[in-house]
Parts: C-alpha cells; sequence; structure tokens
C-alpha cells in the first residue's frame, strides 16, 4: 500500500499548491495508517505500506517498532529523491517539496530495529537488499 493514497483530498490540495504538511495537518493520515496496520496486525494479514514516517514521533503513532513489524528505512540523498519525485508522473507531490520531508526527516535512531537499505540504486536491487534483510529470499 502506498500510504500517500490516504491523505485527505485537502492534504492533496495543499501538497499540489506546493505547501508542505505540518503535524495537525498530518494527524488524521497517521491515524487511518495505523488503523490499518492494526487491522492487519490484529488478523495476521502481512502487509507493506510505503510511507513518509519522517519524524520519530510518527513511526511511534504507526505503532514501530512492534514485535512482527520491519522499519525499513530507504536511505536517499536529496538530489536522487528529487529527480525520482520529478519522474513521477500524475503524482500530487512536486519536486519542491523534497526538500521541506529532509528538513523534517529525523533518520531512525534504532538501528538494530530498522533495515536500512541505500535507496540510490536500481529498485530492483533495492527489493533485493530488502527481501534478503527480512529472510525472504
Amino acid at each position: 500500500m502506498d500510504a500517500d493514497d490516504f491523505h485527505s483530498s485537502e492534504n492533496v490540495s495543499r501538497m499540489r499548491r506546493g505547501e508542505s504538511l505540518d503535524d495537525a495537518a498530518r494527524a488524521a493520515w497517521l491515524n487511518e495508517l495505523r488503523e490499518r496496520i492494526d487491522r492487519a496486525y490484529a488478523q495476521g494479514e502481512t502487509i507493506v505500506l510505503a510511507c513518509s514516517a519522517l519524524e520519530s514521533s510518527y513511526r511511534g503513532r504507526l505503532g514501530l517498532p512492534r514485535p512482527g513489524a520491519a522499519l525499513v528505512y530507504l536511505h536517499v540523498s536529496p538530489e536522487v529523491a528529487r529527480a525520482r519525485v520529478a519522474a513521477r508522473a500524475e503524482h500530487f507531490m512536486p519536486a519542491t517539496l523534497v526538500a521541506s520531508q529532509f528538513e523534517a526527516l529525523e533518520e531512525p535512531a534504532e538501528p538494530a530495529e530498522t533495515i536500512i537499505v541505500e535507496a540510490d540504486q536500481p529498485l530492483r536491487a533495492i527489493t533485493r537488499a530488502i527481501s534478503q534483510r527480512l529472510g525472504l529470499i
């Protein structure tokens, strides 16, 4: 699942206008994501959620860390992130917001509980590295 799909229309409109979201704007979004995670956890389902949980407090609101859940941190330079965002077709977030994402970023402080993958490599290499760290291959 892409967490971006769960943003309110108001949040999407703000980002389309190039306005970064503050904690208040992210609150309902994080709550909905937490509900989805909790529901999957309670039902024994496996989900993958791609989410820019930039701050430690956001990851806490998502219930991380928790047994049976893995946090994968895609470490990427602002330049690579900007280029990738600019290349996305039909996405609401403009590349001009990438700088604000990096300003808000709090890198995970729990390296033992975090899978860190260098994300400046091709997608196939990234997914392989994650799969290996999760013991899937």
